[in-house]
């Protein structure tokens, strides 16, 4: 979209020093070009949204630029809501787990009077093993059984933060997006995503989903044409297996 408005608005707009042959062709350009993407700008504009450089959409206005992002926000909590897998924690992990018992030596050993020299290097033996929540579960008996504790213990409640819905998360992130400045036009956008796909978690799946629409069909093509190139009346037996795994290696192999 921003090349389109480029064109159509900027190089396609006649002067008064061209002569009338080449104002009358701009003029057939441009008519031919402003109806092109008619039922894609949505898509398009969406495309432009999340590419660092044109974020601002400054070929829209500021209710279609608003309405960009609001589309933006609700695809991003689709998109994550789809591909999200979540799992929730067992009550019954978050306990003191213990390390498998030792079998136990017989009574007046010499093992138990004289410690081998190999333990008495190993140091003490290992102790339990305890999860974050016994941790804290022991951090608050503590408390408790302080004087405080034992006064305010059952007024006290410490804040919590209530958890931010799916929608909230997805708002505050695209408003953060959109308050990083613009980048260079000469980054590039997808390698700009890969390095701050920590930041924005979120958007970045939506990228995903957006940035690996091919700008043409060029690409296509040549896949065509190589097709061609390798399937010829020379070379008319092969399979369709090794067809496909020629091309599969001339596309792709550097």
């Amino acid at each position: 979209m921003p090349l389109q408005h480029q064109i159509v608005n900027s190089i396609l707009t006649g002067t008064d020093t061209e002569c009338p042959a080449v104002t009358e062709m701009k003029s057939l350009v441009k008519k031919s070009l402003e109806p092109r993407y008619k039922g894609s700008e949505q898509v398009l504009n969406m495309c432009s949204a999340l590419d660092p450089r044109f974020k601002m959409l400054p070929f829209l206005s500021d209710e279609d630029k608003a309405g960009v992002f609001n589309r933006l926000t609700s695809e991003t909590v689709t998109v994550n809501e789809v591909s999200k897998v979540k799992i929730e924690p067992d009550e019954n992990l978050l306990t003191e787990i213990d390390e498998p018992e030792l079998p136990s030596l017989p009574e007046n050993s010499e093992r138990d009077s004289k410690p081998t020299e190999q333990e008495s290097t190993q140091g003490p033996p290992s102790k339990k093993i305890k999860t974050e929540t016994k941790s804290i579960s022991t951090s608050m008996k503590s408390a408790k059984s302080s004087v405080f504790g034992e006064i305010f213990g059952d007024v006290y409640i410490c804040a919590v933060e209530p958890p931010k819905t799916p929608l909230l998360l997805a708002q505050a992130e695209v408003q953060q997006y959109k308050e990083c400045p613009p980048v260079p036009l000469d980054v590039n956008p997808l390698q700009w995503w890969k390095d701050n796909e920590h930041k924005f978690p979120l958007l970045a799946r939506v990228v995903k989903k957006y940035l690996c629409i091919p700008a043409t069909s060029v690409p296509s093509e040549r896949v065509f044409s190589t097709a061609g190139d390798i399937l010829c009346a020379q070379r008319s037996r092969l399979k369709s297996k090794h067809v496909d795994k020629l091309i599969f290696l001339k596309k792709n192999l550097l």
